[in-house]
């Protein structure tokens, strides 16, 4: 598995927005799974092509952490073998209105 890692400073009070978009079948998108966690609060766990596009929110406040694993389980058939493909996380952080 692989993990990318986000920090963030958010105001007071924020929301922040994640999505991932890219791969599409027969690349190795379809084989992949994923996890959203924001703040230590998972999001998404599960086959990529199931969020791919989804837009995920979290209220957070201070210093932020964010991370998306992607995971290439070990009951991948023949498929997945040579196959790439292209991911890419969206993120905003923007101030909740007071």
């Amino acid at each position: 598995s692989y993990t990318q890692e986000y920090t963030a400073k958010a105001p007071k009070s924020a929301v922040l927005t994640i999505s991932l978009t890219g791969g599409h079948s027969p690349d190795l998108s379809g084989h992949l799974n994923v996890t959203i966690v924001a703040d230590g609060k998972q999001l998404y766990d599960g086959n990529y092509l199931y969020c791919r596009g989804v837009i995920y929110t979290a209220e957070v406040s201070g210093d932020v952490t964010f991370s998306v694993t992607y995971t290439l389980p070990q009951d991948a058939d023949n498929s997945a073998q040579g196959k790439s493909c292209s991911i890419t996380a969206h993120c905003t952080l923007q101030e909740k209105d007071s």
